[in-house]
């Protein structure tokens, strides 16, 4: 490892160290971010001329567009600045992370791993500092509290995700150098732990056995790697029988009793209008529904960032698909609004419906150019950068979900995947030539 690659892994590893660590500034702000906002622009300026040569831009160009399509929707929707200003914040972190991973894995592709290590212990450093959350209002921001560690632990998802991240991480690091028996065992036993602990993390659950499944037919050889593309719809037939094998064996389970006792509740709540795949997504996804019917009143410019539910879109959505127990909750919790002086938003839930209530038009465009990227890779780079196998295998499917049915998060996972599927594009056209050292690896392993 020469100075260059040392300098670049240990940048990483502090990125990553400060991705989840926030503080106060005009909303809740990462360190990482406050440390790469400023320098991004003049960092894009000096690389331009590169990232053109190497086919990096479309990815800022498409960013260009949704940040037009928002600005152009809040001043259609008369949205207040701080909304606004917010929402231009997560797209310009995904731009600011896409350009710094650029140039920090340009030539240390094995710095990945580093990322991910400062991003496990972040993510631990949270449970007891700098972790407040913040609320967006059209008079400004504010904070509203800094979670206790008691509070953070007994979070549905706490376990899930950190035991992820924990487990995840040689895949990340060394994948050609991990036990494929350890690649193959992990994904199992998280879905097992997610079962017996927490009433949420089905859809983790789901999209890393997909990603079991990519691993089971890719293993560490490029030849297979390259497989999963040249058979897409075979793997898509595998992953949906993998799907419907988790799903027969989680209802199984509910019904058996197997399951803690919110967990069964959670079930009985999400079957009260049958046990179909769709009755049970409609019942747990119900988000994206409603924001699906309040888009067929405005599809091309949409209503806005923070878009308030001024015509009762969740109202009429539990009317006609609710149980009587959610349109108690909805008027619970319209009172406790009312009270308090806040107001319904649209609810999204989702990348995609986000994008296209927030910034019309545009905004679908932009996360529907994302999913064609993902297949696109998946179709014919996948096999690229064999040693960003496991990364892509457990990304690329929780990445899809999120499009459809998750809210926008941390704003590096996506500034990351597209840079490295970008990496692995150009080295899958010759134009990035993989380093001697990583080809001799790839080539040991078939």
């Amino acid at each position: 490892m020469n100075h260059d690659t040392k300098v670049s892994s240990a940048l990483l590893f502090l990125l990553g160290l400060g991705s989840a660590t926030k503080i106060f500034f005009f909303g809740a702000l990462a360190l990482s971010e406050l440390a790469i906002f400023l320098i991004v622009p003049f960092l894009f300026l000096r690389q331009f001329k590169r990232m053109r040569r190497e086919g990096f831009l479309t990815f800022v160009y498409m960013l260009g567009l949704i940040v037009v399509g928002m600005l152009v929707s809040a001043a259609c929707n008369h949205t207040p600045f701080p909304y606004v200003f917010k929402q231009f914040a997560v797209f310009y972190g995904f731009f600011s992370y896409y350009l710094v991973f650029y140039n920090l894995l340009h030539d240390n592709f094995k710095g990945l791993g580093w990322f991910f290590v400062g991003v496990a212990i972040s993510e631990i450093i949270t449970i007891w500092a700098f972790n407040l959350t913040t609320e967006v209002s059209s008079g400004g921001y504010g904070i509203l509290s800094k979670v206790e560690a008691e509070q953070v632990i007994n979070g549905p998802l706490f376990w899930i995700g950190r035991i992820r991240r924990l487990g995840e991480l040689p895949m990340f690091m060394e994948y050609l150098k991990t036990p494929l028996v350890y690649s193959l065992s992990f994904p199992l036993l998280f879905v097992g732990f997610a079962l017996a602990v927490s009433i949420s993390g089905r859809a983790q659950s789901m999209c890393v056995l997909v990603g079991w499944a990519m691993i089971l037919l890719g293993r560490k050889s490029r030849k297979s790697m390259r497989m999963i593309g040249r058979h897409t719809i075979a793997f898509l037939i595998v992953g949906m029988m993998v799907l419907i094998g988790y799903k027969y064996t989680y209802s199984y389970a509910a019904r058996s009793g197997l399951l803690s006792s919110d967990a069964q509740t959670k079930y009985e709540h999400q079957t009260e209008q049958g046990t179909g795949a769709l009755a049970m997504l409609m019942s747990g996804r119900t988000e994206f529904f409603i924001a699906l019917m309040a888009i067929k009143d405005r599809p091309i410019v949409g209503f806005g960032p923070g878009a308030e539910d001024n015509y009762g879109y969740t109202e009429k959505f539990l009317a006609k698909y609710g149980t009587y127990e959610d349109i108690q909750q909805y008027y619970f919790m319209w009172q406790y609004m009312m009270y308090h002086g806040i107001r319904p938003m649209i609810p999204t839930h989702s990348h995609l419906m986000a994008g296209w209530v927030w910034c019309g038009l545009p905004g679908v465009i932009f996360f529907v150019w994302m999913l064609f990227v993902l297949y696109k890779h998946v179709k014919c780079y996948l096999g690229a950068i064999p040693q960003w196998f496991g990364y892509f295998a457990l990304t690329i499917p929780s990445m899809v979900w999120s499009i459809f049915f998750n809210p926008v998060g941390v704003k590096w996972n996506i500034g990351l995947l597209m840079a490295c599927i970008y990496f692995a594009r150009a080295v899958g056209r010759g134009i990035i030539i993989l380093p001697h050292e990583l080809e001799k690896e790839v080539r040991r392993n078939g």
